[in-house]
């Protein structure tokens, strides 16, 4: 098997460079939504809250940059005779997402 030689890149897109397509599609749904913005206002308050929470979540993943995930672990010291407390802060998200409203 013959080991490949890299040539070097000439031409094409260089690193940090946007891309033209993308910002031309972000350029049109930010004038969409420009034009639009009275309308959107109004259906969104029409939504009930937990579709309007939906919806902003949705839109804020365009407008704004998407942070990594990082895991965060606290340890509550609790007395003896206090059993029913999480120890975690993972045990109590899992112990309150049932209790979440649909």
């Amino acid at each position: 098997m013959k080991k490949e030689v890299k040539r070097k890149k000439y031409g094409g897109r260089k690193k940090g460079t946007p891309n033209k397509d993308t910002k031309e599609l972000r350029e049109r749904i930010t004038e969409l939504i420009d034009n639009n913005f009275d309308s959107i206002q109004a259906d969104l308050e029409a939504l009930p809250p937990e579709k309007r929470l939906d919806f902003l979540v949705k839109l804020f993943e365009y407008a704004l940059p998407k942070l990594n995930r990082t895991e965060f672990e606290a340890i509550v010291e609790t007395s003896e005779s206090d059993n029913t407390q999480p120890k975690t802060l993972a045990d109590w998200y899992d112990a309150n997402r049932s209790n979440k409203v649909v």
